[in-house]
């Protein structure tokens, strides 16, 4: 059976990031942000979504984002880079 994107997350990369040197504290799970354009209305911009935000003093560093084993790893890719470059996250690492 393949993985969901709940899977991905708590079997692959939950795993992955406790056997790394990164801190709770600086991990965000589930991160929601919009692009800060206001609209009419006093409406914010489109809202977005990020499995996993990496930070280090107050300073976006990663995104990871997670996906079900049936999707493309290039759609994940794309959408990575799309949502860094909205958070001012410089570079992309696959």
């Amino acid at each position: 059976m393949a993985y969901s994107e709940s899977d991905t997350r708590s079997k692959l990369i939950d795993p992955k990031i406790k056997g790394s040197d990164w801190l709770e504290s600086n991990i965000v799970r589930e991160y929601y942000f919009t692009d800060g354009r206001k609209l009419i209305g006093g409406k914010r911009g489109k809202r977005y979504f990020v499995d996993y935000l990496l930070t280090y003093k107050n300073t976006n560093l990663a995104i990871i984002e997670a996906k079900a084993e049936s999707k493309d790893p290039l759609d994940g890719l794309q959408q990575s880079i799309n949502y860094a470059q909205r958070l001012r996250i410089d570079g992309v690492v696959t």
